[in-house]
């Protein structure tokens, strides 16, 4: 297996599987590339409103940390009699991670849409989608479990870059605490590197 050039490595037991445009190449990566960076970029442009205001972008070349994907991620981790046991794959995800272990203080992003299949050009499932963002020393995150949470994605028909909007996404203390009375709404755009 390979996911952006690093061979033979799992991520926390992520399942990566070809679209259909790249199955005859062989490669497990969504394509596309903004026209600043080089082929092997992936590129975040981000606006947010609400509590803060602020907009960039984030660029960092492909690796273990740095990927796009369609993924199919475990359903459950557990374990049996002292055995460790995995649940059948859970749906297909399109998977979009920017170092999203970085602390609040650095740039990173995790974004997934749950039940993405390839040529999919439109999604919202905000009970099952996961969006997160550091943006000026600040971790914001979305999804189902937050009743404000909304998202909606598009998605170019084959699968190499897209349009994301959020709203509702909620403050993050380090602990993974929600912090009272702080919101924010994003409004993103990625394109992920040529494969």
């Amino acid at each position: 297996m390979s996911i952006c050039g690093v061979q033979g490595e799992r991520r926390r037991s992520t399942t990566v599987t070809p679209l259909a445009s790249l199955a005859a190449a062989g490669v497990c990566l969504l394509a596309g590339c903004a026209s600043a960076q080089t082929a092997g970029s992936l590129t975040i442009t981000y606006a947010i409103t609400g509590s803060v205001q602020a907009t960039g972008s984030f660029s960092h070349s492909v690796d273990a940390a740095h990927l796009c994907a369609a993924a199919s991620l475990p359903a459950l981790h557990a374990e049996v009699n002292g055995q460790p046991v995995e649940a059948p794959p859970g749906p297909p995800v399109y998977l979009i991670e920017f170092d999203p272990q970085a602390p609040a203080s650095q740039p990173g992003a995790l974004f997934k849409a749950f039940a993405y299949t390839p040529g999919m050009v439109a999604h919202s499932d905000p009970a099952d989608d996961w969006i997160q963002i550091n943006i000026n020393g600040q971790q914001w995150a979305g999804h189902g479990v937050q009743s404000a949470f909304q998202d909606s994605f598009t998605f170019d028909p084959g699968g190499l870059s897209g349009h994301l909007t959020a709203h509702g996404l909620l403050a993050h203390g380090p602990d993974g605490t929600v912090l009272p009375g702080q919101s924010v709404d994003l409004d993103a755009t990625w394109r992920c590197p040529q494969a």
